[in-house]
């Protein structure tokens, strides 16, 4: 059953690197709170992993801190980021 709905490669493929973009390309959107945008790359990191992409957390944390060091208010957005990976982890 597996194999019958694991799809092409191919497909697989163009849809990881269509995930791929996606994060790259995420950003914060303006008035968006920091735990709606840790959700938000969560989401396109998880459904990579489930396309077989060996994404890192590390790798994670730092699209997030790249994002959160170009905010006015830092540490509001470092508190705000800690309170809501306790959330999710």
């Amino acid at each position: 059953m597996k194999i019958k709905y694991q799809g092409n490669s191919r497909v697989k493929r163009a849809q990881l690197q269509t995930l791929r973009r996606s994060f790259e390309l995420l950003e914060m959107k303006n008035g968006e709170s920091v735990t709606d945008y840790f959700a938000r790359v969560m989401v396109v990191a998880n459904d990579m992993k489930n396309c077989g992409d060996d994404m890192q957390d590390v790798k994670i944390v730092e699209k997030i801190l790249r994002t959160l060091a170009r905010l006015k208010n830092l540490k509001t957005s470092i508190v705000s980021l800690l309170m809501s990976c306790r959330a999710h982890c």
